[in-house]
C-alpha cells in the first residue's frame, strides 16, 4: 500500500486489477496486464516488484506439478531476477529449484523407498535409500535416512542417528539448504531451541524463505505451541496462497486448539487447491470426528482410503468409527486391513479393542503380536489393564497349568508358568518351554548366569542377582537386558502401564522401581517393603506401620517421588488381598474394618452400606467377593456396588461336626455350593435347592468333588478364566 501511494494513478490501477487476478489464481493474465503497465512506465518499481513475485509465485506452482516442469520454473526464476534481483526468497527458491530436479529424477525409486518406510519394512526401505544417496549427493536424502533410523523399531542402518547426522553435517556444511533439514533433525530429536537459532539464522540470510517460515510453525507445533505455529503458518500462507504444506499446518493448529469449524475451513481450502491432497481428506475427517460428526468423518474417511498414501489411516479411523458403533465385524475387517498396509503400533491396539470381551482368542493372540513387535508397549499396558475378558494374557503366571500329571524328563526349579498352551520353567541353569502337555520341547534357552526367578508375561522374563533378560516367547532367543543399580536382588515383579514396562525388585537392601531401559524411577527406603499389585506399587511401611500406593500408569522419571504415594485407608494394615479375577481390586484388612478398594481409575472405596466383618475369610468371585456369614452366603458385587445375601439351607446331623461350606461354582447367573456333603444351586441369585442325585450334573459334579478340593478349584479356575466349557 506504501508502495502504491508513491506511485502514479496509472500504475494504480494496473497494479489493483492485476491482484484481482492473482486471488482469483490466474497469475499468467497477471503477469500479462504487469508486463504490459511496464511497458507503458519502465520505470515504475511497484510494477516491478508485484511482477517479480508472480513470476516466483508461478515458478513454485510450475515445480509441484505431478510432472514438475523445471524448464519453465527456471524461465519464470529468470524472469524474477531481471525485475527484482533483491526479491525475498528469490536466492534460496533457485538453489531449491535445483536440488528439486535432481532428487526428481530418482522419484520411482523414492517412492519405493517411502512405500516401505509405510509398511514398516525399515530394513529393506534404508537398503533403497542408500541406493538414491550413492547417486544423488542431496541434503534431502542424508535428512531422509536420518529420520528413519530416528523412527525405526529396529536398527535400519549399522550407525546410530547421531553418527548419520554428523557425517551429513560435515559433507553438506557449505550447501545452502542444508540448515533447514539440519533444523527439522533438531525438532525430531526435541532440540527445539537448536532448530529455532538454526532457522532465524538461515531467515537472516535468505529473508522471507517460505519454507524457513513454515518450517518455524512446525517446531512450534512440536512443542504443542499452536497459537504460536498458526502465526507462523498463516505468515507462509499470506506470502503464498498455494503453499498446501502451510494451509495444512494451520488446519491441525486450529485443531488443537480445538476450533474444529476453522479447521474444516483450512483442509476444504487445501482440498480446492490441490486436489489430490489425501493428508487434507485425512484431517478432514479427523476433524468432524473429534467434533462427534461420525457420518460427514466416514465420508472423508472412505475418500482417503481410495488413495495410497493415507489408506492406512482412513481405514484405521474407519475401523474406530466402527467399533464406537458397535459394527465390530466392519471394525475388525477395516482394522486388519490396516495392518496389512502398515503394521503399525496403534492399529493391533485398535483391533484388539475390536475384540476385548468378545474373542477371546482373537484378542490373545492380537497382544501376543503387539508386544513381539513392540515389546513393553504402552497399548499393550492399556489392553491388559483394562480388558474384563482376556484374563489368561494377564493372569497367566498364577494359572493353574494341568489337571493330570505331567511327566518332564527335566527337573523343574521354579515356578510353571502357561501362556499359550506353552509352559515355561527354570530347569538348573536352562530357560525351558515346552508344550502344554509337556510333550513337545520348544526350545531350551542356556543362562549364563545362576538364575534368582522367572516371570512370563508376555516376554519371558529372568531375574539374575544384577540384572534382568528377557527372553522371545516363541523363538526363546534373548531381546534384551536390563543392568540393575545395585547387586543382591531377591524377587521381581512386571507390569504393564500406560507408558510402558515397569519392574519391581526386591534388593538386599531396599526395592527399586525401573522403566524398560533399566533407568530408575524410584528407591525405596530401607525400612520399606513392596509388592506390584494391578500395575500399582504398594509399599508396607515396617517401622510406621503405615502402608501407601503408587499408580505406576501416573511413574515416569521426573514425576514418580514419594509424594505421589497415597494412602490406601486411614488405619494401619493389616493384609492385603487382591481379587484373583479383577487385578485392581483389592480387599484390606485393618485391625477394625475391611475396606474393598478399586484401583482402576482413581482410588475409590466400595461403599456397601454397613461394615464388613473383620472375622470372615473373603473369597472372590468374578463379579466381586464372597463370605459366609451365619447362616447365609453374602455376596459384595462389585461392578454394580451392591450387597446381597441368599440364605443357606439347613444341615441337620445332630451330634456331629458340620463340615466347612464350600462354594463350587460362582458366577452373575449360578451358584454350586457343597453343604454337609449334599450339592445345592441357586440360579440368579435365587433360594439354594437340592440338585436331584440322578442328574448329570449331579454325577459330574460329585466326581470332581470327589477327586480333591485342589482339582475342584483348579477346574473352577480354568472355566472363569480361561473359558473352557
Amino acid at each position: 500500500q506504501a508502495e502504491i501511494e508513491k506511485t502514479s494513478s496509472a500504475d494504480t490501477q494496473v497494479v489493483i486489477q492485476a491482484m484481482k487476478q492473482e486471488q482469483n489464481g490466474r497469475y499468467s493474465v497477471a503477469q500479462k496486464m504487469y508486463d504490459e503497465g511496464l511497458q507503458k512506465n519502465p520505470g515504475s518499481q511497484v510494477v516491478k516488484n508485484r511482477l517479480a513475485y508472480v513470476c516466483l509465485l508461478q515458478a513454485r506452482l510450475k515445480t509441484r506439478n505431478k510432472k514438475p516442469d523445471y524448464k519453465a520454473a527456471r524461465i519464470l526464476l529468470k524472469k524474477a531476477r531481471d525485475y527484482y534481483p533483491q526479491y525475498p526468497g528469490l536466492e534460496s527458491a533457485e538453489k531449491n529449484l535445483e536440488e528439486n530436479e535432481k532428487f526428481y529424477k530418482y522419484q520411482g525409486l523414492i517412492n519405493k523407498a517411502q512405500l516401505e518406510e509405510r509398511r514398516l519394512n525399515y530394513k529393506k526401505a534404508a537398503v533403497l535409500w542408500s541406493k538414491v544417496a550413492s547417486n544423488l549427493d542431496s541434503p534431502e536424502v542424508s535428512y531422509r535416512m536420518i529420520s528413519l533410523q530416528l523412527n525405526s523399531s529396529e536398527r535400519a542402518f549399522s550407525k546410530s542417528s547421531a553418527v548419520l547426522f554428523e557425517e551429513a553435517d560435515k559433507k553438506h556444511a557449505a550447501k545452502p539448504r542444508w540448515p533447514l533439514f539440519k533444523a527439522r533433525y533438531f525438532a525430531d530429536t526435541r532440540n527445539f531451541s537448536r532448530a529455532e537459532a538454526t532457522l532465524k539464522k538461515y531467515l537472516e540470510k535468505y529473508p522471507g524463505d517460505l519454507d524457513a517460515v513454515y518450517l518455524m510453525g512446525l517446531v512450534s507445533l512440536k512443542q504443542n505451541k499452536p497459537r504460536e505455529a498458526l502465526q507462523r503458518f498463516q505468515s507462509a500462507y499470506e506470502q503464498d496462497n498455494h503453499h498446501g504444506a502451510a494451509l495444512l499446518g494451520a488446519g491441525v493448529a486450529l485443531h488443537r486448539m480445538k476450533k474444529y469449524e476453522a479447521s474444516r475451513i483450512a483442509f476444504k481450502q487445501l482440498i480446492e487447491l490441490e486436489k489430490k491432497v489425501a493428508i487434507a481428506r485425512l484431517n478432514l475427517g479427523i476433524s468432524y470426528f473429534s467434533s462427534d460428526l461420525f457420518s460427514e468423518a466416514r465420508k472423508e474417511f472412505s475418500k482417503a482410503a481410495a488413495t495410497r498414501n493415507q489408506r492406512a489411516d482412513a481405514l484405521y479411523y474407519l475401523g474406530f468409527i466402527d467399533y464406537l458403533e458397535k459394527k465390530f465385524n466392519d471394525a475388525e475387517r477395516n482394522l486388519a486391513k490396516a495392518l496389512e498396509i502398515s503394521p503399525q503400533e496403534v492399529y493391533y491396539y485398535g483391533l484388539a479393542k475390536t475384540y476385548e470381551n468378545r474373542k477371546t482368542k482373537e484378542f490373545n493372540e492380537t497382544v501376543q503380536k503387539l508386544l513381539e513387535r513392540y515389546p513393553g508397549s504402552q497399548y499393550a499396558g492399556k489392553l491388559t489393564a483394562n480388558s474384563k475378558v482376556n484374563k489368561n494374557v494377564k493372569e497367566s503366571q498364577t494359572s493353574s497349568i494341568g489337571f493330570s500329571a505331567v511327566d518332564m524328563p527335566e527337573a523343574i526349579a521354579s515356578e510353571v508358568f502357561l501362556q499359550n498352551e506353552k509352559m515355561f520353567f527354570l530347569s538348573q541353569d536352562s530357560l525351558v518351554c515346552r508344550s502344554r502337555d509337556g510333550q513337545k520341547i520348544i526350545f531350551k534357552s542356556e543362562l549364563s548366569y545362576k538364575p534368582v526367578q522367572l516371570l512370563v508375561n508376555h516376554f519371558v522374563f529372568v531375574l539374575f542377582t544384577d540384572h534382568i533378560e528377557y527372553y522371545h516367547p516363541v523363538s526363546g532367543k534373548k531381546s534384551g537386558e536390563i543392568f540393575l543399580p545395585s547387586g543382591g536382588a531377591r524377587s521381581f515383579a512386571v507390569s504393564f502401564t500406560g507408558k510402558g514396562l515397569r519392574f519391581f525388585v526386591q534388593l538386599d537392601k531396599n526395592g527399586v522401581i525401573l522403566d524398560v531401559s533399566g533407568r530408575e524411577l524410584l528407591r525405596l527406603e530401607a525400612n520399606q517393603s513392596g509388592d506390584l499389585i494391578a500395575s500399582n506399587l504398594v509399599v508396607f511401611d515396617i517401622e510406621k506401620k503405615k502402608s501407601s500406593l503408587l499408580k505406576l500408569s501416573d511413574c515416569s522419571a521426573n514425576t514418580c517421588n514419594e509424594k505421589d504415594f497415597k494412602n490406601l485407608v486411614d488405619e494401619d494394615i493389616e493384609s492385603v488381598q487382591q481379587h484373583e479375577f479383577m487385578k485392581n481390586e483389592l480387599l484390606i484388612k485393618s485391625k477394625s474394618t475391611v475396606s474393598a478398594i478399586s484401583l482402576s481409575d482413581k482410588i475409590s472405596k466400595h461403599d456397601f452400606s454397613d461394615t464388613l466383618p473383620v472375622t470372615r475369610q473373603f473369597q472372590p468371585f468374578p463379579q466381586g467377593w464372597y463370605y459366609f456369614d451365619k447362616d447365609s452366603l453374602v455376596l459384595l458385587d462389585l461392578h454394580q456396588n451392591k450387597k446381597s445375601s441368599i440364605k443357606l439351607p439347613p444341615v441337620r446331623r445332630p451330634g456331629k461336626r458340620v463340615p466347612s461350606d464350600q462354594v463350587l461354582f460362582l458366577n452373575k447367573d449360578m451358584i454350586v455350593l457343597n453343604r454337609a456333603g449334599k450339592l445345592y444351586q441357586s440360579i440368579s441369585g435365587g433360594a439354594f435347592k437340592l440338585i436331584s442325585r440322578e442328574s448329570l450334573a449331579y454325577k459330574r459334579l460329585k466326581e470332581a468333588f470327589k477327586a480333591g478340593s485342589q482339582k475342584v478349584r483348579a477346574l473352577y479356575h480354568a472355566r472363569i478364566i480361561h473359558g473352557f466349557n
